[in-house]
This record gives structure tokens, C-alpha cells and sequence, in this order.
């Protein structure tokens, strides 16, 4: 027998005989229905496991997509805050004293940036050779530069070369040295928002080692080498002491502390004039003892941190930790 549809081709050729049998000289494929019927039935059971199976791993990619993107969101809603970690800020200005404090590797800012570590800027806005008569026009200019509302902390450390003897280029008068050490501060005052807002410390000139100093300037090639004495120097130092009285601020009197009975000041002076590393090693030493007592609050064992450990971070999850940071 041949397949209804392999029969109904040769009765539309005319091939059958009357009797409706197939000429035996016509080849006959037996079976060509029924292995299509199968071909048919396995490929519809194909078709479907391959649409269930890409249904499935439609759903799979869907949904990371969906967490992907729900994690974009969220790391863009733990970045975009008006969350501000601020770290307040120490600021220092004066002359060359407050400048190599800076500076130098064992300068006394220098000593004070490691103690406080990431707990507060330092902020050295000292001038070599300046005195208080051009700082007065220099440190308001400095203040803007700075996000002063930010500076809990300032001192003003000029006197040095206020001090030189009359008729040098440097020298200011006692009175005129004292209103613009006053001057200064109430600017401080004022740019801090009040004088609650800010710890102003004032620094006293140190002693100079006139004998030194005066061997470094007869050395010098061009210029008037600048006269120097304790004497004046220590005047200066009383002045400086009297302008923090009026104003109710603490005073660092590096002159008083340098020159006590058994300190000889000569061992913290390089030149002559300037701090050697034992000179700012006491100066740094001498400001943290006055911090800690003036101003306990901006003392560095009292100030926030501003990071958390990062043993403390969800590391599968971060923003979980840090999107919502209350230090």
C-alpha cells in the first residue's frame, strides 16, 4: 500500500487501472505519511522547549536587569545628598615664623598636622619678612580665599619684624604694632560669623639670639642687615599680651616661656631668629597645651572623626553604610 497522498497523485495522473491497484512498475516510498506525521510530532515538542527555555532565560535577564537597575538607583540616591562632611579647618598667619612652620619637615603646623591627623585642615598663611602693618592689608585677603566659616581655629603671630630697630624698613611703632594686632583679630572675629564661632590664639615675638643673628646679617651680600634686641623684642611681647587681654583671647607668650629661669632660648633658635626642629617641637608642644586648656572642644582626642573604619563598611553593600553617614 502506498499513502493516501501518494495515491491521490496517481489518480490525478491516470495511473491507476480500473481495478484501483498501482501499476507495479510505479515505485512506491511505504511509509512517507507516517514518518512525516512523526517528523511533525517531534518538532512541535522541540519548538516548545526551546520557547519555554527562552522564556525562561528571558525571565532570568529581566530580572538582573531589574536589579541592576534598582541598585543604580540606589547608588545614585546615596551619592546625590546634601550631606556635608566638614573638617575643620586650623588657619595661621603671620611671618616667616609661621611660614617654615609649614615648611619644614619638623615645622610646628607640621607637628600639629599629625596629631590631629584627618580630623582638622591646616591651613599656614605665614609671609617671610612681613609685619604686622602689611599683614593687616594681606590677612583679609588671605580669609577670603579660605571657606572661613569652616576655621574654628587662627593665630595671629606677628612681632618679629615689627620689632628691628627704628629706622629699618620693617620697624612699626609699638602703638601702631598693638592696634593692628587688634584689627586683625576683630577681622577674624567678624569673618568667622562672631567671636563665638572661632578660638583665635595670639603668639608672642620668641627672644632673638642678637649675637648670632648678627653674624648671619653681616654675611649678607645686598641689602641693610636688620638690628635686632631682646630688649624690644620683649616689649612687643607685652604688647602682644595686652591686645589678647582686651579681647578676651589666649595669648601663646613664647617670650615669657623661652626666657624662664633655667630655659636657654639660644637652643631653640637656628639663626638666631628663626625656630631649629627642638624650637618648633616647643612651640607645637606649647600651642596643643593652650588648645587643650583654652579651647578643650577643638582639642584633637574632642573633634569627630571624619571617615568610618573601613572594617565598618557593608562591603557587599556599601551605600547601605556610607549612603546614610552621621558622623
Amino acid at each position: 500500500k502506498i499513502g493516501r497522498s501518494s495515491q491521490a497523485v496517481l489518480m490525478a495522473s491516470g495511473k491507476e487501472d480500473e481495478a484501483g491497484q498501482v501499476p507495479e512498475s510505479v515505485p512506491v516510498v511505504s511509509g512517507l505519511d507516517d514518518e512525516r506525521s512523526g517528523k511533525e510530532e517531534k518538532t512541535g515538542i522541540g519548538a516548545f522547549a526551546v520557547g519555554e527555555a527562552f522564556t525562561s532565560a528571558f525571565s532570568k535577564t529581566a530580572d538582573f536587569i531589574k536589579k541592576e537597575a534598582k541598585e543604580l538607583v540606589d547608588d545614585i540616591k546615596a551619592m546625590t545628598t546634601d550631606e556635608k562632611l566638614i573638617v575643620p579647618g586650623m588657619a595661621f598667619f603671620g611671618d616667616s615664623l609661621t611660614e617654615y612652620g609649614l615648611e619644614m619637615p619638623d615645622g610646628w603646623i607640621t607637628r600639629l598636622r599629625v596629631e590631629y591627623g584627618t580630623k582638622a585642615e591646616m591651613f599656614g598663611r605665614g609671609i617671610a619678612g612681613y609685619n604686622s602693618r602689611w599683614g593687616k592689608y594681606v590677612v583679609p585677603r588671605q580669609v577670603n580665599g579660605l571657606a572661613f566659616k569652616n576655621i574654628r581655629l587662627a593665630t595671629i603671630w606677628y612681632g618679629a619684624n615689627d620689632a628691628v630697630m627704628e629706622g629699618m624698613e620693617q620697624a612699626v611703632p609699638i602703638a601702631e604694632y598693638q592696634s593692628n594686632l587688634h584689627k586683625l583679630g576683630m577681622h577674624l572675629m567678624d569673618a568667622a560669623g562672631g567671636s563665638q564661632k572661632i578660638g583665635i590664639i595670639y603668639v608672642t615675638p620668641p627672644p632673638v639670639d642678637a649675637e648670632t643673628w648678627d653674624k648671619k646679617e653681616a654675611e649678607k651680600e645686598d641689602g641693610q642687615p636688620d638690628k635686632r634686641t631682646n630688649d624690644r623684642t620683649g616689649e612687643y611681647a607685652k604688647a602682644c599680651c595686652a591686645v589678647a587681654k582686651a579681647l578676651h583671647v589666649p595669648v601663646l607668650d613664647l617670650f615669657s616661656l623661652m626666657t624662664a629661669e633655667g630655659v636657654n632660648y639660644k637652643e631653640f633658635l637656628g639663626d638666631g631668629l628663626h625656630l631649629n626642629g627642638k624650637g618648633n617641637a616647643f612651640v607645637a608642644d606649647k600651642l596643643m597645651q593652650l588648645i587643650r586648656n583654652a579651647y578643650p572642644p577643638l582639642a584633637p582626642d574632642a573633634l569627630p572623626t571624619t571617615s568610618v573604619h573601613w572594617r565598618s563598611v557593608d562591603y557587599r553593600n556599601p551605600s547601605a553604610t556610607l549612603g546614610r553617614l552621621t558622623l
